[in-house]
């Protein structure tokens, strides 16, 4: 395979399903807990939907594509409607990255175990000539891809800034007054976010830790 075109397919192409299931899973989780909870609006608008592209954002998903990491559709959680105001809200931002770390292992850990199980598999990918081999090594790169971004979802939506998940979490972990004082510089964070992104700060640090975490599971030579 020409390499410019494989580098096209794995860096824009091959994330594509990842995204959309990373994106899906963490705004999904995020609805199925609140309503859990009590918040039955969200089923009576349809965030409980299972179609995955119910959940997407078009910046955070360009984003996505661009630095490896992004975001979804926020949902539009109520936390009136917990019995536990506190805990509700904590639970609720914390779960969806949680899942996308299960997620991310899960898929790891089948690589992983592919591996294992055929282990002079993967060099003959990219020797045998032919189609299957290709296709062979497009599935474990789409699956590792998927892995990767879901990883990168939950990492960057931790971020203590509006509108990650982060800052809500932030929000009741503060005392009441040094919360409404951080809501004072709320544009001037998201900035400052938006500049640390665009200029590879974040992704120096998030996709290191991706590396670093799914190593076991990479493909061999990659």
């Amino acid at each position: 395979m020409n390499i410019n075109l494989f580098t096209f397919f794995y860096m824009y192409l091959l994330p594509v399903p990842g995204l959309i299931l990373a994106f899906y899973l963490h705004e999904y989780a995020k609805a199925a807990l609140s309503y859990r909870l009590g918040d039955k609006t969200l089923k009576l608008k349809g965030w409980l939907s299972p179609n995955p592209f119910k959940h997407q954002e078009p910046i955070g998903f360009v984003f996505g594509l661009v630095y490896g990491f992004g975001w979804g559709r926020p949902t539009p959680t109520s936390a009136t409607y917990y019995k536990d105001r506190r805990r509700g809200v904590l639970a609720v931002y914390i779960a969806p990255s949680l899942v996308n770390v299960i997620f991310s292992l899960v898929l790891a850990i089948g690589l992983y175990v592919w591996k294992i199980v055929f282990p002079g598999a993967a060099a003959s990918w990219l020797t045998t000539p032919g189609i299957l081999p290709v296709l062979y090594l497009m599935l474990y790169l789409l699956i590792y891809k998927a892995a990767t971004v879901s990883l990168a979802v939950a990492l960057f939506n931790i971020i203590p800034i509006y509108p990650l998940d982060g800052s809500k979490i932030l929000q009741l972990l503060l005392p009441y007054q040094t919360a409404a004082k951080v809501n004072q510089y709320e544009k001037i964070l998201q900035l400052l976010l938006i500049f640390l992104v665009i200029f590879g700060i974040i992704p120096g640090i998030i996709q290191p830790v991706c590396n670093l975490v799914l190593g076991f599971a990479s493909f061999p030579g990659l």
